[in-house]
């Protein structure tokens, strides 16, 4: 079955309660924006496993997508707690709380930020495959001031990891990178030095 037709078939059949979908399938439908039918799928889910950890993740997914960011990071605090190995987790986290910081005075985001980088750096350190969690440190690094641990050398090397797991995405998130250049310091492609 082609993956493109994947979503118009959860569209029709999860509200029905005729196909229950899986939590990657689910975690697709809110990235696409079908937001009403990713909430049945859970509820659906939900039936068989109300506290599952999975239920929590979707949940905050699903918030954050509503802009409900204080309800995300509740949900996923406590799916991370419960089950503190999984990288998708924390990568989930890592957003929440930068989408979280964005909602709040300028004074209280840095507690944040800097919650959302070691959410990222564990969603990586448990998954090297972490897209998300790549992306938000290539980001976070880029856009950080060197005293809040900015770095585009740190930002290039998430950038051409990302660019191993998805070139679309990677490519001009390295661009982004490369256009910038911290005063004092070689591109970031070029050696450190040490």
């Amino acid at each position: 079955m082609k993956t493109h037709l994947l979503p118009l078939i959860l569209l029709t059949l999860v509200p029905l309660g005729l196909l229950a979908a899986s939590t990657d399938e689910i975690d697709g439908l809110i990235f696409a924006g079908q937001l009403d039918t990713a909430e049945a799928a859970i509820a659906e889910m939900a039936k068989t496993d109300p506290d599952s950890p999975d239920i929590l993740y979707l949940n905050g997914r699903l918030y954050l997508a509503k802009g409900q960011t204080g309800d995300s990071l509740a949900a996923l605090q406590k799916a991370v707690k419960m089950e503190p190995d999984r990288a998708q987790f924390h990568s989930a986290l890592g957003t929440a709380y930068v989408r979280h910081a964005e909602t709040l005075p300028f004074m209280e985001r840095p507690m944040f930020y800097m919650q959302s980088i070691d959410s990222w750096k564990k969603a990586v350190s448990l998954d090297s495959d972490s897209l998300e969690g790549h992306m938000g440190l290539a980001y976070y690094y880029m856009n950080a001031p060197a005293m809040g641990g900015g770095s585009l050398v740190l930002a290039a090397d998430h950038a051409k990891e990302v660019i191993r797991l998805n070139p679309e995405l990677g490519e001009p998130l390295l661009e982004q990178v490369k256009a910038r250049k911290e005063p004092g310091m070689p591109p970031p492609e070029a050696p450190s030095g040490n």
